[in-house]
């Protein structure tokens, strides 16, 4: 759907480049659904309108309106539910007023020049805020059109065809319409999913060569923010407050990404991506990270493989957390992970979403993964012996527990 809000996250590169080319593509479709009207006021066929002043006045003022309409929306990507509801509305009143203005037989012929702006409207309503905005927009506009047009049907035994016809094409190129545009939408989004997997494990293989944020720091951050947050990113404002439930809202992430593909979580950054950086006023940024590693060390059992680095962007301090996935298999030493000290907790990673799972669903989407290797050392069921020496590693009673 093509409409902006500041509560919408980030989009992707390739699905940002086709919200794009759906913007210029409307907005050609709504000139070439207006422009031909023209051809009527060079022809000078007046006779044909009750008021022809009022219908020129009606479509001047509508031009400049689908200027200003398109010049806001491609200059903000996008267009907000508001603009799009005050179109749907502006276009149902012309669609009625420039109808009845017209003689009778002459409302359903290119005198009327409603009919393709009515199109635009509906796909727009469709494509930018979603289906049912597009049924409902597409109903008011064929109501309003039908009602003032049917007065060609008492003087044409073709008039009830011309109407109904009219309409089915209306609703056909819309519902056409938020079909393609969805598909594109879709495969854009793939697209984006794949170029981040592909980052993912260049991150990886970067911090298995010890190379991890040494070159293109600036550029590897501004890639991971404007993909938005996903199966392997997620943004933070803070760190966890001193309370179980902040910290567990907080780690159950890094524990989903320790039992999954790995993952990076980027601190000091809003849900939309916009670095706002972490309170260095108080607590230098060095802190910060000794904290959060604090934290993971005697939260997470067994402790995961990460890289934990202090960045800085645009003169905004974050904290970049990358957690590695399990690579060697499972043992005391290798997961699977779950957030302790309390009765142990195991999460995992679906889409930009952090669940809560089961120790077998754990071990099951490991198996789906194609990770073999990684569970033949799954027990089917965590032993009683095994989860209490996760615990007392975690408290720091133990050092280790067989």
């Amino acid at each position: 759907m093509i409409s902006t809000s500041r509560a919408e996250p980030t989009i992707g590169e390739a699905e940002r480049g086709i919200v794009l080319w759906l913007l210029r593509a409307l907005a050609l479709l709504r000139a070439a659904q207006t422009l031909p009207w023209l051809t009527v006021v060079f022809a000078g066929r007046w006779e044909t309108y009750r008021h022809p002043g009022l219908v020129v006045g009606l479509y001047v003022g509508y031009m400049c309106w689908a200027v200003a309409l398109f010049a806001r929306g491609l200059a903000r990507q996008g267009f907000t539910r508001g603009w799009v509801a005050a179109d749907v509305a502006l276009t149902v009143g012309c669609a009625y007023v420039v109808g009845r203005a017209c003689m009778p037989g002459y409302a359903t012929t290119w005198q009327n020049w409603t009919l393709g702006p009515a199109m635009g409207a509906a796909i727009l309503a469709t494509i930018s805020v979603g289906p049912l905005a597009g049924v409902a927009a597409a109903s008011a506009l064929s109501v309003a059109w039908a009602v003032a047009a049917w007065q060609d049907v008492a003087v044409a035994p073709s008039g009830a065809g011309q109407v109904l016809g009219s309409i089915a094409s209306l609703v056909g190129f819309t519902v056409a319409a938020g079909l393609f545009a969805a598909r594109l939408r879709l495969s854009a989004r793939q697209a984006d999913a794949s170029a981040a997997e592909a980052f993912a494990a260049y991150l990886d293989q970067a911090a298995a060569q010890g190379q991890l944020l040494k070159v293109g720091v600036a550029q590897s951050l501004e890639y991971l923010l404007s993909q938005g947050e996903g199966r392997t990113v997620e943004f933070k404002r803070q760190l966890p407050k001193d309370n179980n439930d902040s910290k567990r809202t907080a780690l159950k992430t890094i524990v989903a990404f320790a039992n999954g593909a790995g993952g990076t979580v980027l601190y000091g950054v809003d849900d939309i991506g916009q670095p706002i950086g972490l309170d260095t006023s108080t607590m230098p940024i060095e802190r910060h990270r000794d904290r959060l590693a604090d934290l993971i060390s005697g939260c997470i059992a067994p402790e995961p493989s990460y890289d934990l680095k202090p960045m800085h962007l645009d003169d905004k301090a974050l904290l970049v957390l990358h957690i590695r996935p399990v690579e060697h298999g499972h043992t005391e030493e290798h997961g699977p992970y779950a957030l302790f000290p309390n009765a142990p907790e195991f999460y995992l990673r679906h889409a930009a979403r952090t669940d809560r799972a089961s120790y077998g669903q754990v071990a099951t989407a490991f198996r789906q993964a194609g990770r073999e290797e990684t569970t033949r050392g799954f027990p089917q069921e965590l032993s009683l012996k095994r989860l209490l020496g996760h615990a007392l590693r975690a408290l720091g009673v133990l050092s280790s527990v067989k």
